[in-house]
């Protein structure tokens, strides 16, 4: 005859292995902060510091290092954004909840992100930053009056003239030798070896150079000894541009 089960215990027994499950869940879906598909020879480095080809589909992770041969990347954030990579590319990219830095050695980097997440590209000559101050949303109004959050396209090109960076569409902020300089829809921003000339590459049809002295003060931009900087649209047509009060 079978021994009699203590009711409560059978029930502390359930709620144990429940608790125990949500945890191990939670922590997994944690440890992912969207999706890696990938095409053509890709690596990752793994945890040891070896290179290895990555699967088809693999998890992004806080800090994933990749490198593309003959292959592209297309990485799909937890918030919906897309991060693209082209091939002969080398980067890493720290990921955290609505936050992700991409540390761009070489190569081509295309991204559609939302203006309300923190997001960011760096090169050893600028810092491309995607947020709530650089798409312009300033408003603590919630609700149906509160401004609309807007997508961000660009692209981050990095060889060996320095990097190259283009607004597809939104307002990109860049960070260059303690300046700030604003660009969107069509311009470009050039920092690299002879600043101020057209950089030969095919994907940018049209450069300039932004020498402007501007400090931050509390979500703009104040203009310190003159503004000496060009923005140049698609079409070659200089169009200056900064958080000027």
């Amino acid at each position: 005859m079978l021994p009699k089960l203590n009711p409560l215990l059978l029930i502390f027994f359930i709620l144990n292995i429940c608790f125990v499950y949500s945890n191990s869940s939670q922590a997994q879906e944690s440890l992912s902060f969207g999706e890696i598909r990938s095409s053509g020879n890709v690596y990752i480095e793994s945890s040891t510091g070896n290179w290895q080809n990555i699967q088809p589909v693999y998890p992004l992770l806080k800090n994933t290092k990749l490198r593309t041969k003959d292959g592209v990347v297309y990485i799909t954030t937890q918030e919906g954004g897309r991060i693209d990579i082209s091939k002969d590319s080398e980067l890493s990219i720290e990921s955290s909840k609505r936050k992700y830095i991409v540390n761009l050695s070489k190569g081509t980097v295309s991204f559609n992100v939302s203006s309300d997440i923190d997001f960011s590209v760096l090169t050893p000559e600028a810092t491309v930053l995607i947020n709530t101050q650089a798409g312009g949303i300033y408003s603590l109004v919630a609700g149906p009056g509160a401004p609309n959050i807007t997508n961000i396209y660009g692209m981050v090109i990095r060889n060996d003239q320095g990097t190259f960076i283009r607004s597809l569409s939104g307002r990109i902020m860049i960070r260059h030798n303690s300046r700030y300089v604003l660009i969107e829809n069509g311009e470009t921003f050039f920092a690299g070896i002879g600043e101020g000339t057209t950089p030969a590459t095919s994907h940018i049809v049209s450069s300039g150079s932004y020498l402007g002295p501007v400090v931050v003060l509390g979500g703009f931009s104040a203009i310190v000894g003159g503004l000496s900087f060009e923005a140049f649209r698609g079409n070659g047509h200089a169009s200056p541009h900064s958080f000027s009060r």
